[in-house]
């Protein structure tokens, strides 16, 4: 990602903006920085700050009522513009409350033709993550493989390269909507529940997670009778209906990169 616009006289003007982690504090902070017109240098999460020497920090406290009436202002604009402030923040990008406070400005500027302006950088830079973001979540549809556990839940671990545990869920509740069934970001450590109208975060048992992060799936003692055995069936499928003599690798890692093949089960 490009850097976002640097202020002038960043080193005596600039200040930085500190909010609670959530994305209506990162979209209150944006808003913030918009109405006070101040000479923004960052906006970042307070627990990823680092102090820097020559700037003032304000540590805001988060507004849902204005952070809510600025996202109603551009999903009144055009509704892939929220999307693109929700890609935003589910990036988990450094920097990226910067380049919002730039695309939010842009907004503001020409209206809902910022979707398709390249010309801005930090307009750019977030359309571009949002489409990559966009990519992965329809990617994981198709890519995503449940265990049947021993509790008649079904598992299923993935590692994104973006926080997108949140995106994948309406899919899976229309998919499996008669089923309870748990999606498992490892690399962020966040389980989802979705037990048929009810969904609430989860903890994972630590021994759990450190398996299925080495082996790429679960337990086998913590498999429903005869999961194991569907497992397989599918292994042999898959083997099946391929055809040897017309195996190309580097077609498929374009397709289906390799970084998703740990979880799946056809690749074990």
């Amino acid at each position: 990602m490009q850097p976002p616009h640097p202020p002038k006289d960043s080193s005596s003007n600039g200040c930085i903006y500190l909010y609670d982690g959530s994305l209506e504090g990162l979209i209150n902070a944006v808003a913030t920085a918009i109405k006070t017109r101040a000479q923004i240098l960052s906006i970042v999460d307070r627990l990823h700050h680092r102090p820097h020497l020559f700037c003032e920090t304000v540590k805001l406290a988060t507004s849902r009522e204005q952070a809510k009436k600025l996202m109603g202002y551009l999903h009144s604009l055009d509704p892939e513009i929220a999307q693109v402030v929700v890609s935003a923040y589910l990036s988990g990008q450094p920097d990226i409350g910067l380049h919002l406070y730039h695309f939010v400005q842009r907004c503001l500027q020409i209206g809902k033709k910022v979707t398709g302006d390249y010309s801005d950088s930090s307009t750019r830079s977030l359309l571009t993550l949002h489409q990559k973001i966009h990519t992965e979540v329809h990617r994981y549809k198709g890519l995503l493989r449940f265990y049947r556990m021993d509790n008649q839940l079904l598992y299923a671990p993935f590692a994104p390269e973006y926080n997108i545990l949140s995106l994948c869920v309406p899919h899976f509740r229309r998919r499996l909507a008669n089923e309870r069934w748990i999606l498992h970001d490892l690399r962020r450590d966040l389980a989802l529940l979705s037990d048929k109208e009810e969904l609430k975060e989860i903890e994972i048992d630590p021994d759990f997670c450190q398996h299925v992060k080495h082996y790429g799936k679960p337990p086998k003692r913590n498999l429903a009778a005869g999961e194991k055995e569907y497992q397989q069936l599918w292994k042999t499928f898959h083997q099946s209906i391929g055809n040897t003599q017309r195996l190309n690798r580097k077609l498929q890692k374009k397709h289906i990169p390799q970084r998703y093949w740990q979880y799946l089960v056809e690749q074990q």
